[in-house]
């Protein structure tokens, strides 16, 4: 079997923490556990291949948001809430 190699870099914190679920989950190594991860997700992909479909680009919503609460923590806080809410509602949440 033809291999390819991925190269990923990862913070020390996420490394130590594939590590430890890969031993917990009788892996060899994090790169085994995330190679074995990637098949799962990439078989998923294929079998709802036709209903997965790209995010809706909110990026004008937001933008309106910032203008209207400012561009500070608090602001940024009640947009990002704001944004739930509404996706929440759209989706029956």
């Amino acid at each position: 079997m033809e291999r390819k190699r991925l190269y990923l870099t990862v913070t020390p914190e996420l490394h130590a923490e594939l590590e430890s679920m890969a031993k917990a989950g009788g892996y060899r190594s994090a790169c085994a556990l995330v190679s074995g991860v990637l098949r799962v997700v990439t078989s998923i992909r294929r079998r709802h291949a036709g209903s997965l479909t790209p995010p809706a680009d909110i990026s004008p919503e937001i933008e309106e948001l910032f203008r209207e609460y400012g561009d500070t923590e608090a602001g940024r806080r009640a947009a990002v809430m704001e944004r739930k809410e509404a996706y929440g509602k759209r989706r029956g949440i």
